[in-house]
């Protein structure tokens, strides 16, 4: 009788602390709720105070030929992934922006914007990554209209991307007109030392939507590493990495 009433009164006391764990997280909580608006409120007024400043110096920028093609090539990881056509490409950028959202947690977009290029028929090339409430990331780019001969062709199993058949959409046929089975995965790093001089791969990279569903093919995790390289480093201090 005594053991019961004993064991009795520890599950109770336990019960009673039990509760008051959970009123202090509750509480905990409340603040961590509290702070989070707070640091989105002080962020958006940062953000709004630095828009001008952006637009200034963009201004400025605007005036030196070829800024962020060499701030790019400057960058210490960004620079090693941009190949002879990127180079190209890139020659023809005159502007880069990154615009984050206006609740920072849901993502942001970067837009590039091109002179007359024998590339391409777009001025302007956009990339949305959002991020859902769930932390699941989606991606959307402006699809490009390549001119004549122009558009990447990717050779069985490779990509940047890790897949095979023409950039931006369509396998190969074969001579009956039915599409070929695309040939074996390979990384992002393999592309790169096989294809270096014939595809852009930076850019390629840069317009990939699709984030892979194992780890067999890194090049679109590295859309995402690219992008938030450009977002948080090139574009938040170019002059650290611009090239004379």
């Amino acid at each position: 009788m005594e053991k019961r009433q004993r064991v009795a009164a520890e599950g109770a006391e336990a019960r009673a602390a039990l509760a008051q764990v959970q009123q202090a997280q509750e509480r905990l909580e409340q603040v961590n709720d509290r702070v989070a608006a707070q640091i989105l409120a002080l962020q958006a007024a940062a953000n709004a105070e630095r828009a001008p400043l952006y637009a200034s110096r963009g201004e400025a920028i605007g005036r030196v030929p070829h800024f962020w093609q060499n701030a790019l090539l400057g960058h210490p990881w960004l620079g090693g992934l941009l190949t002879e056509r990127d180079r190209g490409i890139l020659s023809h950028l005159e502007e880069l922006t990154v615009e984050e959202n206006e609740d920072i947690r849901s993502g942001y977009s970067i837009r590039l914007r091109f002179t007359a290029n024998p590339y391409f028929h777009d001025a302007v090339v956009e990339k949305r990554l959002c991020y859902g409430e769930g932390g699941e990331l989606s991606m959307h780019t402006t699809p490009l209209e390549w001119k004549e001969g122009q558009r990447p062709e990717l050779s069985d199993g490779d990509g940047a991307m890790g897949r095979g058949g023409a950039a931006n959409g369509g396998g190969e046929r074969g001579e009956t007109g039915e599409k070929k089975p695309p040939g074996p995965k390979r990384s992002f790093s393999q592309a790169m030392e096989d294809e270096a001089v014939r595809l852009p791969l930076f850019f390629l990279t840069f317009l990939a939507d699709e984030l892979p569903d194992d780890d067999e093919c890194d090049g679109m995790v590295e859309t995402l590493q690219m992008c938030d390289a450009i977002k948080d480093e090139v574009w938040a201090e170019p002059m650290k990495y611009l090239l004379d």
